[in-house]
């Protein structure tokens, strides 16, 4: 939901009033930033993979709509000021196409670059177009440069995920 959310604490706290005693609330988020396992595309400041996580970070900061909610541990402190508890956090990567050993990973990174793949598009059009006042030439071309970036056979792309979730107690405390 991030780029939707004006208020995290809010929605925690709605989350937390409208959920039964012994409920369980959870936050997934994924990161807005495409790391890489190779490590020269992951320290070069200059890839395409850097241009594009900053361009969303900086519509975050023009709408106060925040895009890394996943990467400051804001989810889980703020469903800890909730009232939530008995939080569990967990991460992890998240590949983008099918270049993992693992099968499993292999498996969901080919799901996920097909996902990104059909939906890159639209998903900059809105924030890169109309936040920062980018013409739809200049859209496609960034679309373009990250969409041959995530298929670059060295690249080896992911997303890290966060995963948040806590329980509303049983009984709350009556405060003075």
């Amino acid at each position: 939901m991030y780029g939707a959310i004006d208020d995290w604490e809010k929605l925690y706290r709605q989350a937390f009033t409208h959920v039964r005693p012994g409920g369980w609330v959870e936050s997934l988020e994924i990161d807005i930033e495409t790391h890489s396992e190779n490590l020269k595309i992951e320290k070069d400041e200059s890839h395409t993979f850097k241009k594009w996580c900053k361009l969303f970070f900086e519509c975050g900061r023009k709408t106060g709509r925040t895009w890394e909610i996943a990467r400051d541990g804001r989810q889980e402190e703020y469903m800890r000021e909730a009232g939530f508890t008995d939080l569990y956090s967990k991460s992890w990567k998240l590949p983008v196409g099918g270049w993992p050993q693992d099968q499993n990973l292999k498996q969901n990174g080919l799901y996920n670059g097909s996902f990104i793949d059909h939906s890159i598009d639209a998903f900059a059009i809105f924030p890169i177009g109309e936040i920062l006042g980018w013409s739809k030439e200049e859209v496609t071309v960034l679309v373009s440069q990250m969409r041959k970036a995530l298929k670059e056979p060295r690249a080896l792309p992911y997303f890290n995920v966060r995963m948040v979730y806590g329980r509303k107690p049983e009984s709350i405390p009556k405060t003075a």
